[in-house]
């Protein structure tokens, strides 16, 4: 869902009547009721719909309080996702620079390793040099 898409089902959840809302299922002689709350200047509510079912009516009536609490679960898994790629930005990041850092321990570890083989031909050199006298 887009942000227009959520600021437009909020901004119908808030223009709506107030949940909860029940269903009261039809009957071969009377087409499926939802029922909300009374509202300020209206005296009881339940409102006849036509519908294909009973499910439909149920849906409607669960929709109320349903849609509301799917936007803040929506909103709150983005933020979340949102969050999770800031971290994986900055652990990228830091992968980036150890790998770096690792790259230069490795060139000094290998100049070291170097530097010891010099430093024990020179070594064995001195010794020989000595053992010769």
């Amino acid at each position: 869902m887009t942000d227009d898409e959520i600021a437009k089902a909020r901004a119908l959840c808030e223009a709506a009547t107030p949940g909860p809302w029940t269903a009261e299922y039809g009957t071969s002689d009377r087409a499926p009721t939802i029922n909300g709350p009374a509202r300020p200047g209206v005296a009881g509510f339940p409102v006849p719909v036509r519908v294909a079912s009973n499910q439909d009516a149920a849906f409607i009536a669960a929709a109320r309080t349903l849609v509301p609490v799917l936007l803040d679960a929506l909103e709150s898994m983005r933020l979340h996702a949102a969050n999770l790629t800031t971290d994986l930005h900055k652990a990228q990041g830091h992968a980036r620079m150890w790998s770096r850092h690792n790259d230069e321990a490795r060139e000094r570890a290998d100049k070291a390793e170097r530097d010891l083989a010099a430093t024990k031909a020179a070594l064995a050199e001195a010794v020989q040099m000595i053992e010769d006298i």
